[in-house]
């Protein structure tokens, strides 16, 4: 036997978690949206260009499309370009930090008072 009253509390319950749901669904969408990349399309495309694009590919262990964003990558950004992401990977895996080391990284000390020019 169900009581009137726990009916009521399980509809709420349950519209409170559908509401919380549809949150985090908008939250990761909008988040799928900043992070969205260009789409670019190639019409025209000779058999034998695509062809060889494709064994090009093969040979160096990559999809079609990776290895056509590699191409379009190295010829037209600049050469010794550092890459930010990259490059700080780089020196975090060098530098080998524990977790408390790490930890005290997010410790900042508070931010220095404006000097008056008064």
């Amino acid at each position: 036997k169900t009581d009137v009253g726990d009916a009521l509390v399980a509809s709420r319950s349950r519209l409170a978690w559908d509401r919380r749901f549809q949150f985090a669904t908008l939250q990761s969408l909008k988040a799928l949206w900043d992070q969205h990349m260009a789409v670019i399309a190639v019409r025209n495309l000779s058999d034998e260009v695509h062809r060889a694009l494709r064994v090009r590919a093969a040979l160096r262990g990559h999809s079609t499309e990776a290895e056509l964003r590699a191409i379009l990558a190295d010829t037209v950004l600049p050469e010794g370009r550092a890459a930010l992401g990259k490059l700080l990977t780089a020196v975090g895996r060098r530098a080998a930090l524990t977790d408390e080391e790490f930890a005290g990284f997010a410790q900042r000390a508070p931010a220095p008072a404006p000097i008056g020019l008064e």
